[in-house]
Formats: C-alpha cells, structure tokens, sequence
C-alpha cells in the first residue's frame, strides 16, 4: 500500500524519491504505532473496567448457579462427578483447546458461534477479530473435541482445564431453532432433513408442493413433533433442540463457569478473565452479531399458537435444563 501510494505521490509532486518514500515510511510506522497504542490503551481499560465494575457481581451470579446446580443434581440423584462412568460417546460436543486449557461444551442456538469465532482467533486464524470470521466458516471448522482423544486423556484434560458452557431458556432456545432453520432458513437442509417428515405427520390435507419441500412448516407442528420425541432417548434428538442437560453433562463434568444468554458479554469475558485472555480478544458484542428481533421478545407469540398439552410435553423433556439452570416455565 505504501509503495502504490509513494509512486502516485511522486508523480503528483515531482519530489525525489528518497525523500518521498521516506515520508510515507515514517507516516506508516506513526499510524501504524499509534493504532497499537490506542488498541493496547483500550484493551488495558477494558480489563480495569471488568475487575473494577463487572467482576463482583459476576463471581457472586457464578456462586449461586453452582450452588442451585448442585442442589438440584443432587435431589435428581445425580452425585457421581469422578468421571470415571464418563464415555467418549458423550463428549462429541466438548471443544478443547490445549494451547489455552479450555473446553466448551457448545450449545447450538446459545451463541456457540461467536464463541468458536473466538477459539479460531485463539488457535492463529489469520484475522484478528472474531467478526471478520464467517458463521458458516465456524461450522466448516474442524474442531478438536473430546471424543478424538483417549477416554483416559479427556478424563485428565477434564480435571485439569477450564471447562465452561453457555445456558439459554429451554423454550426461547427452541423458537430460535424454528425461525433459524425453518423460518429465515438460509439452507434447505432441515425442511428437507425434517420439515417434509412433520408436514407429512401432523398436517391435514397438505398441499403436494408442502409435503415435497417441507418448506413451510408452522411452529406449531414443529413443537408439536418434538413434544412426541421419546425423552427417553434424547441422543436421537437433533443438536440443535436436543437439552444441554444430555449435550453437555453438567451434572457430572463439575463446570468452573456457567454462562447464561441473557448475560452473555459479562460471562464470557468471565471466561476470558479467568483463562488470562481478556486482553487477548475481544467476546463480538450482541447488537453487533444479532441483527434480529430478539426472540424473548417472540416468545409468547409464537407459543400462543400451541395447546397446554403440547407445552406441558415439551416442559417434560427440558424439565432438566428449566431446573438445573433456573429458568422459570412461564406457560
């Protein structure tokens, strides 16, 4: 750029052309200093603003979503967090970085992929800040998780890193699920993949061009086929409506951090503090990343659609993820 530029200078101002590239050299190197002071100023103010302002309050929230976790895992009867029952089977959706000792259970449709924006910066991509990535670049990524290494490696990476995960209400998780893959689709994958199946099953006198495409199904037949999925075999579910309560273990993996969604930026740079990386990179800001309208908002009119006994069925098959993670059930 600086060549490019000191040629078009030269000609414009007929200067000699030692003298001209070493004006542009020192006014590259000024710009050049100055924006990594400004950078490093900033990242240096961020980090005094997050122990000064945002910590206190955040370790105190942290504290009492352990103690409630443990509380209610217990009272469900799960007590056993020694790992050794663990099975790499379970693990497909722990993310582990070596460099750093992190793991994250990714949770689709709970930011997950800001969050592996975040991991690629960390592991080298050659851009600098998690928003210059793609989302479908996160999702063509390969990651390492859990279950590629030896049950007896995860088990040590599990006692020794930082593991964390990110909640999100059980039903606002689901209507996002919907308007993403169903709704504002940007692939055919699941109307195809699914939506051809529920239109077949719960929709009477489906039009041809419907039970083709699947393209069109409403909220309330998708809720309505997840509400008739056995509970009992959650593996079967899809990634992205399967509970995080079967995707990420929480009451057998002992989790340092429990993030929610509605609290997004303050936990993750939580995560980012406690791993010594606040200063590192930057967690994308939600008004920045999300440019919908935001789904708590939706809630209630998209479930005013369906019956008391489908909710009453999906509450069942979340029940782990509404108690574990305190969400209340507003229906």
């Amino acid at each position: 750029m600086c060549h490019v530029l000191g040629q078009y200078v030269l000609k414009m101002l007929s200067l000699t052309k030692t003298k001209l590239f070493t004006i542009i050299l020192v006014s590259c190197v000024c710009i050049s200093t100055y924006l990594l002071l400004e950078t490093e100023h900033g990242r240096r103010k961020k980090l005094r603003f997050f122990q000064e302002e945002i910590l206190p309050k955040v370790e105190q929230e942290q504290i009492q979503r352990q103690q409630n976790l443990i509380q209610i895992c217990q009272k469900m009867g799960y007590n056993d967090t020694s790992l050794e029952n663990i099975n790499q089977d379970q693990l497909s959706h722990l993310i582990v970085d070596e460099n750093y000792k992190l793991i994250y259970c990714y949770v689709p449709k709970v930011a997950c992929t800001n969050w592996k924006r975040v991991l690629m910066v960390l592991k080298g991509n050659k851009v600098k800040k998690p928003l210059d990535i793609l989302g479908n670049e996160t999702h063509a990524h390969t990651f390492k998780t859990l279950n590629k290494v030896s049950i007896q490696e995860a088990r040590n990476m599990l006692k020794t890193y930082l593991k964390f995960l990110f909640a999100r209400h059980p039903y606002e998780r689901l209507l996002s699920a919907y308007r993403n893959k169903f709704e504002n689709r940007y692939s055919d994958y699941f109307t195809s993949r699914f939506g051809r199946k529920i239109i077949q099953r719960y929709r009477t006198n489906a039009s041809q061009v419907s039970l083709e495409k699947g393209h069109d199904v409403t909220f309330a037949e998708f809720v309505q086929y997840i509400s008739e999925l056995d509970p009992a075999q959650k593996s079967t579910f899809n990634e992205h409506w399967r509970p995080i309560f079967d995707l990420c273990l929480p009451c057998s993996l002992n989790y340092k951090v429990i993030g929610k969604y509605e609290t997004l930026e303050d936990d993750s740079d939580y995560v980012l503090w406690r791993a010594g990386l606040l200063q590192k990179v930057n967690f994308p800001e939600r008004e920045q990343s999300y440019k919908m309208e935001p789904t708590a908002v939706l809630l209630k009119k998209y479930f005013n659609q369906i019956s008391q006994d489908v909710k009453d069925k999906l509450y069942t098959i979340y029940q782990e993820d509404f108690t574990i993670f305190g969400y209340k059930n507003p229906f």
